[in-house]
């Protein structure tokens, strides 16, 4: 019952993929953004979903309940800003396809958020993404202490610690993780992979409205091992889906970059837990294991 009415609310709920909004101009080197206040965000909402399909579909984790298929549009490019964080000390990162497909220049943010202060952005050496996922990597000089991929299989009700700029700001969302899913994106480019699907529970700081702008963020688990890249979101029903590790691995592979084990555990001494997740989060900001990521689309 609980999985049918899940379906039931994916097929008439948004699920944004969480696109961007406002960009000025990112300039060829790491210089301050031009002053003065920033445009309105604007969200630019899917089409509606359609209703999963039956498919089945072999389980890579049988533990986790099956959700269906969730299907999402890709809408035209613009420039957009998302988030990314480190898997490599040499300024090799992972984010969402959706944020840097198609863009004529890719920005990372430097340096610590500072209230009423702009970002200040590098750009990026190169970046690409992987023909059928929601996943990038980019390469950069800016680098920052690498967050681990975790190993092995994981069973529903496993807490996640969300990171990244919502709506643009500094934020961690804190989920449960409750099934496994086929996404379907299509639009300005067509990809089907494996994913999972979180419920979200907790905002920190508390904000409403859409998740828009953490996409390419990391989930954590409570060792701080990377779990998935949060590439969508559900408004209505507080659902959030994220690609695989095994996704984050084959990217990589792809992109030539070995995993090695990573030294998240050194940012902080504690577990992640409901107490302090929020707290991680911004050390991982101010750290830059975590930061935000620019496109220009012209």
């Amino acid at each position: 019952m609980k999985r049918n009415s899940f379906l039931i609310i994916g097929a008439w709920g948004l699920i944004g993929i969480g696109y961007l909004y406002f960009l000025p101009q990112m300039p060829e080197t790491s210089q301050p953004m031009p002053h003065g206040p920033l445009p309105k965000p604007r969200v630019v909402n899917p089409a509606p979903i359609p209703p999963p399909s039956s498919e089945t579909g072999r389980e890579t984790w049988p533990a986790l309940d099956d959700m269906g298929e969730v299907a999402v549009r890709v809408g035209p490019r613009q420039n957009a800003v998302g988030t990314a964080f480190a898997v490599g000390e040499d300024g090799v990162w992972i984010t969402a396809r959706h944020v840097i497909d198609g863009c004529s220049k890719v920005g990372l943010a430097i340096g610590r958020d500072v209230p009423g202060q702009q970002r200040r952005f590098t750009r990026a050496d190169d970046f690409k993404w992987h023909p059928n996922a929601d996943i990038g990597i980019i390469t950069s000089k800016s680098s920052g202490p690498r967050l681990e991929i975790k190993d092995g299989r994981f069973d529903a009700g496993l807490s996640g610690y969300h990171f990244g700029y919502p709506q643009g700001k500094p934020a961690a969302v804190r989920s449960l993780l409750i099934g496994q899913t086929r996404l379907r994106s299509d639009g300005r480019y067509s990809t089907r992979e494996k994913a999972l699907v979180w419920a979200s529970s907790e905002r920190r700081p508390a904000f409403t409205g859409t998740l828009g702008g953490i996409s390419g963020g990391p989930v954590l688990d409570g060792n701080g091992q990377v779990i998935g890249v949060t590439v969508a979101s559900s408004k209505r029903r507080g659902r959030i889906i994220t690609t695989t590790p095994d996704t984050m691995r084959d990217m990589l592979a792809r992109g030539r970059h070995p995993t090695h084990p990573g030294s998240s555990r050194k940012l902080w001494q504690a577990s992640i837990d409901k107490i302090n997740f929020d707290a991680v989060g911004q050390q991982a900001r101010d750290e830059m294991a975590v930061t935000q990521v620019a496109c220009v689309a012209e």
